[in-house]
């Protein structure tokens, strides 16, 4: 990312918009700053629901399952993934 960086500065005119250097997937990419603002500004919206999602989830998946017999856990984690 540092050479990248680099790269943009080097390559940077009057008239380059400002941009970020990032991750996407494998490749380093420039994103423009707007866009990557209005991308930070809705985390916080998919967190929350995120947040409600798992506060939903927690209650069912609180409770044990029931003992197959004295198999192992990973048995009852599975008895767990079917049961959705």
């Amino acid at each position: 990312m540092g050479a990248e960086a680099v790269l943009a500065l080097m390559e940077a005119t009057d008239t380059t918009p400002p941009c970020v250097i990032a991750v996407d997937g494998n490749q380093i990419v420039r994103v423009p700053l707007k866009e990557s603002v209005q991308k930070v500004r809705l985390v916080p919206r998919f967190h929350g629901l995120v947040l409600l999602y798992m506060y939903c989830l927690f209650p069912e998946m609180s409770h044990s399952a029931p003992n197959l017999g004295g198999l192992s856990d990973k048995t009852d984690n599975l008895y767990l993934r079917r049961r959705r």
